[in-house]
């Protein structure tokens, strides 16, 4: 059975703000910008089981705010990639958002995309999409104005 998803994207970001300016969650979101940095380290140190407890974490944190900030889907999804190792993380929110996880290991992640395609064959509108890791970034070309 499917759970329509009755997350609006402006209530998560608005509840968000609204709890750290009354100084409600100012730890938590200061353990998320450590969070940030600490996982920038991982993957520059290719530190990738690190990588993936700190996406969980400071996804656990943000759930720990907003708690409705996940559908039921997005819960079947994110106990796929905790069974596997794997950290989860939300983006967006009111049925456009997005989930993504990161494994340690590549048999891991093929293992998880395997999996989260089951998960969701009956999911209207859903989709896995591709993964790989990008060398090189964003790659800005400058374009004369004419």
């Amino acid at each position: 059975m499917l759970v329509k998803a009755t997350i609006i994207s402006n209530d998560v970001n608005r509840e968000q703000v609204s709890s750290f300016q009354s100084g409600k969650t100012r730890k938590k979101w200061l353990r998320i910008n450590d969070i940030a940095n600490e996982f920038a380290d991982a993957m520059s140190g290719g530190d990738w089981e690190r990588a993936a407890a700190l996406v969980q974490e400071e996804n656990d944190i943000r759930l720990s705010m907003v708690p409705d900030r996940i559908t039921q889907e997005g819960k079947w999804l994110q106990a796929a990639a905790q069974e596997i190792g794997g950290g989860f993380g939300i983006t967006g929110a009111g049925n456009r958002g997005c989930v993504w996880a990161i494994c340690p290991l590549q048999k891991r992640a093929s293992a998880l995309k395997l999996m989260w395609q089951e998960l969701l064959k009956d999911v209207p509108n859903s989709k896995v999409l591709n993964f790989e890791i990008d060398n090189f970034g964003v790659v800005v070309e400058a374009v004369e104005a004419q």
